[in-house]
């Protein structure tokens, strides 16, 4: 099931339930991007995760909507980061690196924390 997740690089996968999210949680690097798709911020957000994931094609940015309460709950427990969105979550082996959220995320701060 999660393979097929992996099969196309060039798109931001977004996961749909909480086994697909804890198989992605423990890559040796996993970047969560909380998308709202009824908020403008939100929208500016997916702007530079989109303008980073342009220049590291390779970069595993994964989606989690912020409507799907239940999901983006199970990103906040599993993760010990309370719930923003927008919000970028990254995580190496399971352990977490930093969060960025609202107007903090940039293309910059993604390479800060990502690239770190």
């Amino acid at each position: 099931m999660l393979s097929s997740l992996f099969a196309n690089t060039r798109e931001i996968v977004a996961l749909k339930t909480a086994e697909d999210c804890d198989a992605v949680l423990v890559k040796p690097l996993a970047v969560l991007f909380k998308h709202s798709r009824s908020c403008s911020l939100s929208s500016s957000a997916k702007a530079a995760v989109l303008e980073y994931r342009d220049a590291h094609p390779d970069a595993p940015i994964f989606m989690v909507f912020a409507q799907q309460r239940e999901l983006s709950r199970h990103v906040a427990e599993a993760t010990g980061v309370p719930h923003a969105s927008p919000q970028v979550i990254v995580l190496r082996n399971g352990d977490l690196v930093g969060s960025v959220s609202h107007h903090g995320i940039t293309v910059e701060s993604l390479a800060e924390l990502i690239e770190n």
